[in-house]
């Protein structure tokens, strides 16, 4: 009886050991179990950017050991679940914070994802080809004060950068009304298209996600399985993003690999790196600006590639905006810190036990059904 005992308070003891916030009824609280959480978090490597958090207070981590959870569904109703493990440094205590809050004082829902995740070949060309005319078409057709987007629906015989890069300048003008400068607060409003529709904001948003993703899909070429997730939390009422510090800018990369954890761009309009990788002169060409990110919001993305390294991606953007000569257009420098420049990095994947042996593409294909993100979740394992 004694060990009976001991093993129920050890059980209750792991029970309590597992805070865990979720907009989705838990199946099996232990499925952590499956993953090693010896694995050890490294902080920024970067010293100066260390040394420049030193100097400020930062918002910690309570512990570690946290993670954050993708619930994806297929057409099946079956579920994949993705665990990411939290690097230990401010942006992701911000992040962190900010998704329990919206789980727990709000009502919430998984919204706008753009699914990216493709094997190699070109299945996945056609695919978004297809969604993004549909978007663009219940625009066009519900559309009663002129905002319509005026370029043809792409076809995946000969869709190009140019006529994404078209399709995307006509919707900031649908989303800001105007040709005027876009800045982050933009992405807080969405106009109305026509009375009493409630797809306005999806497919506004899905038109803008898609034309991400097919550009993604065009760079990368079909012989590549490079591939990306990314979608957010809507939550009524508004949870206000949290603003990046100063400081924090140094935390942004333009280098991740594969299974990183990025926090979202999670803005209206393009950044200079946006500009850059797109090669959107047209933007600068219309009167407008780049849009480097302000706040932490609840937009993540995923990464199912690997980069190049930071230093080599930063001279080719250099490169491009001296050949346009887009700094003397816009008064700005290129080199600074508050362009934000790619991504912060918030975790890494766990791979499951039973992919480890795979291939990436192979695990590209696996996750790839898996298209409907219906949860985020977050998990602390307390010593």
């Amino acid at each position: 009886m004694l060990g009976i005992a001991i093993i129920l308070l050890l059980i209750i003891r792991y029970d309590q050991s597992i805070r865990i916030f979720s907009n989705k009824k838990i199946k099996k609280k232990t499925q952590l179990l499956d993953f090693d959480l010896t694995e050890n978090v490294t902080p920024v490597n970067d010293s100066s950017c260390t040394k420049s958090h030193k100097s400020k207070k930062k918002i910690e981590l309570k512990k570690p050991d946290t993670f954050f959870q993708l619930i994806l569904e297929d057409d099946r109703g079956r579920e994949l679940t993705l665990t990411f493990k939290m690097k230990p440094h401010t942006v992701s205590a911000k992040f962190i914070n900010l998704i329990k809050k919206i789980l727990t004082e709000s009502d919430h829902q998984v919204k706008h994802t753009s699914w990216g995740v493709y094997p190699r070949g070109k299945g996945a060309l056609v695919d978004l080809c297809k969604s993004l005319a549909a978007y663009m078409q219940h625009v066009n057709d519900n559309s009663n004060n002129g905002m319509r987007f005026m370029s043809s629906y792409p076809n995946p015989d000969n869709i190009t950068r140019y006529q994404l890069n078209e399709i995307h300048s006509e919707f900031e003008k649908i989303m800001t009304k105007s040709h005027n400068v876009l800045t982050g607060e933009h992405n807080l409003k969405v106009p109305k298209i026509a009375k009493n529709d409630s797809q306005d904001s999806t497919s506004l948003n899905a038109v803008n996600g898609l034309v991400h993703a097919l550009e993604h899909v065009l760079n990368r070429g079909p012989n590549k399985y490079d591939s990306f997730i990314t979608t957010y939390l809507s939550s009524k009422p508004f949870v206000q993003p949290i603003p990046l510090d100063k400081e924090e800018y140094c935390l942004f990369t333009l280098e991740s690999h594969f299974g990183d954890l990025l926090l979202g761009y999670g803005t209206t309009g393009k950044s200079l790196y946006h500009l850059y990788k797109d090669n959107d002169l047209k933007l600068i060409e219309n009167g407008g600006r780049p849009s480097p990110q302000q706040f932490v919001t609840s937009n993540i993305l995923v990464s199912f590639l690997h980069t190049k390294p930071h230093a080599e991606q930063l001279n080719d953007i250099l490169a491009w905006t001296r050949q346009n000569h887009i700094e003397e257009k816009l008064g700005i420098d290129a080199t600074a810190m508050e362009n934000a420049h790619g991504y912060i990095k918030l975790g890494k994947l766990l791979i499951l036990p039973e992919w480890r042996r795979k291939t990436e593409n192979e695990m590209v294909a696996l996750i790839s059904p898996f298209h409907k993100i219906t949860a985020y979740r977050i998990m602390e394992r307390y010593q």
